[in-house]
């Protein structure tokens, strides 16, 4: 009977029959297999069925101790040196091939697809006898001489360079080597080749022994995870953080020792293993430290590597993968994608204030996950807000990308009313997809992409204030006076054009029949005062304000037929511009009959004793109507 053990080295050479030097061994036969060879099968033309009892074949194989391989990384193709114990019946046997398959798969099929590695037997070893060449075959492959070996012990035959692919064997964490030996009966079945090489055919059907479960007992097959990291956006130089865990073993990165922790950057894959147990299973936890300034929430995907299934399950929540390895499901390729938060700065400007004592606080709310700028998390809302004679304020910090936040402006203390509010954003990343806005409301939202780096800004400035006067304060019964518009523009405040405004006066109290309308402002507003008219308009496209500290002026006459008290107050000013604060106070005019005045004078301003002079009395009516029953007395 036939039988056999082997063992492993990284190294090959090319096929020959003689005895190749052993590795480790003086005593041992040795040979040295050719790789990515067509299997038995395939070379016979069919599948075979070996099932010959006078070949025996063993189910595992060790290493010679001089070159011991401990471990392979499951799916890896590796070089093997094996030592196999052979076992004989008592019939010679002639061109002895071993062919042992290289992906795990079995020798005995007919599959073009399918390699193996082939040893042939020596044709002569110095330490047995048994391996000799008998010239009646023809040929110069090796044979076995009659007589029966047992096995155990068998007889060492080492077999150098035999390539594997690195799997489980069912039920166990040893690596599987399915293997077939075959051989000729007799001399003249001997297959059809000259000389002995790569062209050895099985000689029959059932005249070999396989065995596709048997292994390398000394090599234990790890599991794995090939790990990439990606982020959003593509090719950040952060690094992330990895820890490991399992079941039983120590995970190990590659290249990087033996360490349950690992640092990658985007772009990079670094494989982790670990040692399946006994029984060809093992639980591995991969879990990725949170970093600063990243959404706590990654994308996590994972693919069947070596073996026939998806082993992990993955927690994108927590940046978890757990992977239940088993002997059929022993590899995975995972990319975990990490998105950066964008960074939002809120200023609060101020041009100038309308009072000392204005104050502005600019809010935040929405955005997801936040934190400040030292990753610390915080909540919604956010907040700055001015204080004292500090014209601006500012604060950062980090949201959830794609995810809407609102920014609101109101006033600590003061009135908004007294400013216009103008927003904008620039972002300082570019090729960011997100539109940047910009308005004169007090509100607004911006949905973030992520690494924006966006900086939004609320100014205030301050609105020049329109005021009003009569004068005179009092006229008589259709009398005239001058009502006069002032516009006050403060420090710092900016150049205004554009202003508008109406006034509506109190009944009876109208344009003058000469309005007389005077403009020290500018621009090229239009102006209605249409006499007899109760309203007065500057409109169309109004008046400038200079920049700075400022006064301008616009007035028109007024008059009343009616006697009585007219208000003129800030509630009859109406349609004013949003760039125009009514600072309008109350303005009182008063309309009625004015008393007529008298001068007296003498023609002659001296005369002698007794003489006579005349003496005029002149009456004066200032109203615009005339008086009757006048009386007076003069002593």
């Amino acid at each position: 009977m036939l039988g056999l053990a082997f063992a492993l080295w990284l190294s090959w050479a090319p096929s020959v029959v003689a005895q190749t030097p052993c590795i480790g061994s003086p005593t041992e036969t040795c040979v040295t297999a050719l790789q990515n060879q067509s299997c038995a099968g395939t070379r016979f033309g069919g599948t075979l069925g070996c099932t010959a009892n006078d070949v025996s074949s063993g189910v595992s194989f060790t290493q010679p101790a001089a070159n011991t391989l401990a471990s392979c990384v499951a799916g890896s193709d590796v070089v093997l040196d094996l030592v196999a114990l052979i076992g004989k019946g008592a019939p010679a046997r002639y061109d002895i091939g071993l062919f042992f398959g290289q992906t795990a798969n079995d020798p005995q099929l007919n599959n073009v697809a399918n390699l193996c590695s082939l040893a042939v037997t020596p044709t002569s070893s110095a330490f047995s006898a048994v391996f000799y060449n008998d010239p009646a075959d023809g040929d110069a492959c090796g044979d076995v001489t009659s007589g029966t070996v047992a096995n155990p012990p068998g007889i060492p035959l080492q077999i150098q360079g035999v390539k594997v692919r690195c799997t489980p064997l069912a039920g166990s964490n040893k690596v599987v080597l399915p293997y077939l030996i075959s051989w000729s009966q007799s001399t003249t079945n001997n297959g059809s080749f000259a000389a002995c090489s790569a062209a050895l055919v099985p000689g029959t059907v059932s005249k070999c022994s396989a065995n596709i479960a048997s292994s390398v007992t000394d090599i234990i097959v790890n599991a794995y995870i090939n790990i990439t990291k990606a982020t959003v956006p593509a090719a950040d130089p952060q690094g992330f953080s990895f820890t490991s865990t399992a079941t039983s073993g120590t995970p190990a990165w590659t290249l990087a020792g033996i360490s349950t922790t690992q640092t990658l950057t985007a772009g990079q894959t670094k494989q982790i293993t670990v040692p399946l147990g006994a029984a060809g299973t093992n639980t591995m936890t991969i879990t990725e430290a949170l970093a600063p300034f990243w959404e706590p929430g990654v994308t996590i995907s994972c693919t069947a590597g070596a073996g026939s299934g998806n082993p992990t399950v993955v927690n994108n929540a927590t940046r978890v993968i757990t992977a239940t390895f088993t002997a059929a499901n022993f590899g995975a390729n995972c990319t975990i994608t990490n998105t950066k938060k964008p960074r939002i700065t809120m200023v609060k400007s101020i041009v100038a204030r309308a009072v000392g004592t204005d104050q502005f606080t600019i809010t935040a709310t929405g955005g997801g996950t936040l934190t400040d700028d030292t990753g610390t998390s915080i909540v919604a809302p956010v907040t700055t807000t001015t204080s004292g004679v500090a014209l601006s304020s500012s604060t950062s910090f980090r949201s959830s990308p794609a995810t809407a936040i609102t920014f609101t402006e109101t006033a600590a203390s003061g009135a908004l009313s007294d400013y216009t509010t103008a927003y904008s954003c620039t972002n300082a990343t570019p090729g960011s997809p997100t539109v940047m806005p910009t308005g004169a409301t007090t509100t607004f939202n911006l949905t973030p992409a992520a690494n924006d780096d966006i900086t939004c800004t609320f100014t205030n400035t301050p609105k020049p204030v329109l005021t009003k006067a009569f004068s005179p304060v009092s006229i008589g019964i259709s009398g005239t006076t001058t009502l006069t518009f002032t516009i006050a523009n403060l420090a710092g405040a900016p150049l205004r054009s554009g202003i508008t405004f109406t006034d509506a006066f109190p009944t009876n109290l109208v344009i003058a029949a000469t309005p007389a309308v005077t403009n020290s402002c500018g621009g090229t507003p239009t102006i209605t005062a249409t006499a007899g008219n109760g309203t007065f308009t500057v409109g169309g496209t109004g008046v400038d304000s200079a920049a700075g500290v400022s006064t301008c002026t616009i007035s028109v006459n007024l008059t009343s037929s009616v006697s009585g008290s007219y208000t003129n107050g800030a509630a009859q000013i109406t349609a004013t511009s949003s760039n125009l604060k009514n600072g309008v106070t109350n303005q009182t005019l008063g309309v009625g009959l004015l008393a007529p005045t008298t001068a007296k004078s003498f023609v002659l301003p001296s005369i002698s004793v007794g003489g006579t002079t005349t003496m005029n009395i002149a009456v004066t009516n200032a109203n615009a109507v005339a008086l009757t029953t006048l009386a007076f007395t003069d002593t």
